[in-house]
């Protein structure tokens, strides 16, 4: 017994130390315990065994996937199940800040970054073709120099928006919505974008903390299940996932304007999608926390709690961008 109770077992939940209720047993070990503290209902191989951990793709794995694969298997599995998600991601799997902090980094900073480029990737070479004709027509009618040159240009776009400042225009004269009126470096394009993708991702970390802290302040959360502050934080942070698509929206209306240049049209309206993403992200936001609380966290009233700290959330972050990201866009 002196092995199993090295690592100091406690409540998956509440932290509570169960050595005292380990300490009874004389010759034999019951497969379920229940916590003192929360009620938290748990097995006794996932308190006593310290080899149980994560899965394999999960960020917080240390010897799992490279590190890039599990933040993108981490966001894809959040994103789009997220009630499977939280049944490969236990309570008793340790928490990990050190990894959450890097995977916060990439899904805001760097996926935002992706979507200016690539965003700007797609005006840039929608001009370009839109004012020297196709771009198949430049490439074999009038010197393949053009087409390339173009290609290159853009891909360079795509990897660093913010480093074009030497590359050539992609028109004179007005761009409509590709772009800011007059003469378009690729550089221009990436400022354009900017101020969007990085509002969504100040908003994205504004609702992480506020949801955070209203979940904490349920009575439900502190009073009656006293979950710990780490858990919290990985709801939260791995729930960033959740505003990938407001985050990559910005892309969807010049890489459709870049489509039609080529002629081809999506059978969809891009117009009617983005006006799909706010009614969808509150809908992702509480389904993510519902199943969070049900599944992860094993806490009751899952619904209403969802519910709770979604509304709040998204009230304190649209009252910040009204009052505080807003004056400063215009």
């Amino acid at each position: 017994m002196t092995d199993q109770t090295a690592h100091a077992p406690a409540c998956p939940r509440c932290g509570y130390d169960v050595r005292g209720e380990v300490a009874t047993w004389t010759d034999r070990c019951p497969l379920d315990g229940r916590c003192n503290e929360c009620g938290l209902d748990f097995r006794w191989q996932h308190v006593l065994d310290p080899r149980i951990q994560a899965p394999r793709w999960y960020v917080e794995q240390r010897k799992g996937r490279p590190v890039p694969v599990q933040i993108v298997a981490t966001a894809w599995f959040a994103l789009v199940r997220p009630w499977w998600f939280w049944r490969q991601v236990r309570l008793e799997h340790r928490v990990d800040l050190r990894r959450l902090g890097p995977y916060a980094f990439v899904l805001l900073i760097g996926f935002g970054y992706a979507a200016i480029g690539i965003a700007a990737a797609c005006s840039f070479t929608a001009l370009k073709v839109m004012y020297s004709g196709n771009f198949y027509t430049t490439y074999y009618g009038y010197g393949p120099s053009d087409g390339w040159e173009t290609l290159i240009s853009a891909l360079f776009v795509a990897a660093a928006p913010f480093l074009t400042r030497s590359l050539p225009q992609a028109a004179s004269g007005p761009t409509g919505p590709l772009g800011p009126m007059g003469g378009s470096a690729p550089w221009d394009f990436a400022a354009t974008y900017l101020p969007q993708v990085g509002t969504i991702a100040i908003l994205a970390a504004v609702f992480a903390v506020s949801s955070s802290l209203t979940f904490l302040a349920l009575p439900v959360t502190r009073r009656r299940c006293k979950v710990r502050m780490v858990h919290v934080v990985r709801v939260a942070t791995i729930g960033l996932a959740c505003w990938l698509p407001a985050l990559l929206a910005p892309v969807l209306d010049p890489a459709a304007h870049l489509l039609k240049e080529f002629g081809l049209l999506l059978p969809v309206r891009i117009d009617g999608v983005l006006r799909l993403v706010p009614i969808l992200l509150p809908v992702l936001l509480v389904i993510w926390w519902w199943s969070a609380t049900r599944s992860y966290l094993r806490m009751p009233h899952a619904w209403a709690v969802a519910l709770s700290v979604a509304a709040v959330g998204i009230l304190c972050t649209l009252s910040i961008a009204a009052y505080a990201i807003a004056p400063l866009l215009r």
